[in-house]
């Protein structure tokens, strides 16, 4: 019996479901597709003894599909420096902190702004408009001390 989507009802066929996985994987930039390629070896490797399922990878890509590619990029840091395919995690382990990155990514953000600081005052543009000011302010001060002496 194929699987079929209680909600939609859609059954998938396996050679449209490769088809939609490949036109899918293409749409990524080389490196994300390299990383990616590697993280599904491992995990068809550890999880499913070489034989994961096209319906598998068509998941994995159409849930990925909506995250963006800096937030996709980060997980894969994390993914490879944790080292999560040999431990045993899933491809939806995967796109769930990819999810998570995304949706946390601005409030991450302003909290680390926070903690380390803002970024310093570019030190290529002179700073001549506020010089003037206080040279004319500096002027105006010593005229009116010469002039009225109790100021």
């Amino acid at each position: 019996m194929k699987y079929k989507c209680p909600a939609c009802g859609y059954q998938p066929n396996k050679q449209d479901a490769l088809v939609e996985t490949r036109l899918m994987f293409n749409k990524y930039p080389k490196d994300i597709q390299k990383h990616l390629k590697e993280i599904m070896k491992v995990v068809n490797l550890t999880n499913y003894h070489g034989r994961i399922p096209v319906e598998y990878k068509y998941r994995f890509l159409y849930g990925l599909s909506i995250v963006d590619e800096t937030a996709i990029r980060s997980t894969i840091q994390l993914w490879n420096s944790k080292q999560y395919g040999k431990q045993g995690k899933g491809l939806q382990y995967f796109i769930a902190i990819a999810k998570s990155t995304q949706e946390t990514g601005a409030a991450q953000l302003k909290a680390e702004r926070m903690m380390r600081g803002h970024n310093p005052p570019d030190l290529t543009k002179p700073k001549q408009e506020k010089e003037k000011e206080t040279k004319v302010n500096d002027k105006l001060k010593y005229t009116a001390k010469r002039r009225n002496p109790k100021f």
